[in-house]
């Protein structure tokens, strides 16, 4: 199956189609990439988002002694039996590292409740960013920090990176493999996200509310989940397009064979 790529896209080096088996996803993306600056912004000019897992891992040890001064949460793993919905719980209390103290307790400020996965398996995830319970740190997870306080925004980011928009941008940025992916801090940055100046949020927000407890389906299984649809429909009032369009998105998501595991529709 072949699909034509506009050659202005290609000789502006814009290869979003080399990401996608179906040419229409890529098309989506450059729709997206079309709402910047007016209803979307680049995560960085909205939130802080560090550090990275290796810093925390460089810092901490996973096991905390019994007798250590103090101990902060983290979420180490993105395991998807245990990461099944947006509501999530540090899965490990850490200690610092012998000599890293100092480290440890400069890492402990940038703990948020809002975090963004750094890697995840797309044939097997069902949450690509939740909130804790309380300001945590993340292995495998990124802290998301909003400039301002701001807990609609945490909320409606939440809900966003697991709507189909906020997926399709995810898997525009993955690095090292593209079924087992994982996030820089640059790329993560980069993510366009709803602009609280420009965008009403408030939908994001409700929707999180509305499903923050149940339990998505992994993305191949997607385009039948009925919380995934909640979120689509609230992200389709955000940026103020038809929800069958974001229906559209997420049909072809679940059988893009990165995503599938499957070949791709017409290949067999």
């Amino acid at each position: 199956m072949e699909h034509l790529w506009p050659w202005p896209r290609i000789r502006d080096g814009e290869w979003t189609a080399a990401q996608f088996c179906n040419s229409e996803l890529a098309n989506a993306i450059h729709d997206l990439a079309a709402l910047a600056g007016m209803l979307l912004a680049p995560a960085e000019t909205l939130c802080r988002i560090e550090p990275e897992g290796r810093r925390v891992r460089d810092a901490f040890q996973r096991n905390a002694p019994p007798v250590a001064a103090w101990t902060a949460p983290i979420l180490w793993d993105h395991v998807t039996a245990v990461r099944t919905s947006m509501a999530a719980a540090a899965d490990v209390q850490v200690s610092p590292k012998p000599g890293q103290e100092r480290c440890a307790a400069f890492l402990v400020t940038k703990a948020s409740r809002l975090l963004v996965a750094a890697r995840l398996g797309t044939n097997t995830v069902r949450v690509a960013a939740c909130l804790a319970r309380q300001p945590s740190l993340g292995s495998s997870w990124i802290p998301v920090r909003p400039t301002t306080a701001n807990e609609a925004l945490e909320r409606g980011l939440c809900a966003w990176w697991n709507s189909t928009p906020g997926i399709l941008t995810l898997l525009t940025s993955r690095a090292k493999a593209l079924d087992h992916a994982r996030f820089s801090l640059r790329s993560l940055r980069a993510l366009l996200v709803p602009d609280p100046a420009r965008a009403d949020i408030t939908p994001l927000a409700e929707a999180f509310e509305a499903t923050r407890n149940s339990r998505p389906s992994r993305w191949p299984q997607m385009n039948d989940c009925a919380a995934r649809a909640a979120l689509d429909e609230s992200a389709a009032r955000v940026l103020r397009i038809d929800g069958r369009t974001i229906a559209g998105w997420r049909r072809r998501i679940a059988v893009e064979p990165t995503v599938s595991g499957q070949p791709c529709p017409g290949w067999q």
